[in-house]
């Protein structure tokens, strides 16, 4: 079990190098954001894709040559505690966004 939590960290690690959030008042250092919805709770993957990147789907490539309106195939769901997780009360007509404050 301590192994596969390692390779699951290990991959969030990875995605999060791939869509590295604009900083943005909410956001200024550019944590790792989340969704606070399931993916299947969208009517569209574009609907998911804009609420992954804040309203608008980059164009192009990732850094591991992965199209951008390709990524969020998959749902991972995890229970976090409240105070590594900071709510963005402005993206919820997204579906809502919280940020995971590095700091914590």
């Amino acid at each position: 079990e301590v192994h596969l939590t390692a390779r699951l960290l290990r991959q969030l690690e990875a995605d999060y190098q791939e869509r590295v959030p604009r900083p943005k008042n909410t956001n200024r250092k550019g944590d790792p954001e989340l969704l606070n919805c399931e993916p299947a709770r969208y009517e569209s993957k574009v609907q998911l894709l804009h609420a992954m990147f804040d309203g608008e789907v980059p164009s192009g490539y990732t850094i591991h040559g992965r199209r951008f309106r390709e990524l969020a195939e998959c749902c991972v769901g995890f229970s976090l505690p409240s105070s590594i997780v900071a709510e963005d009360k402005t993206a919820m007509n997204l579906g809502g966004l919280s940020r995971l404050d590095r700091d914590q």
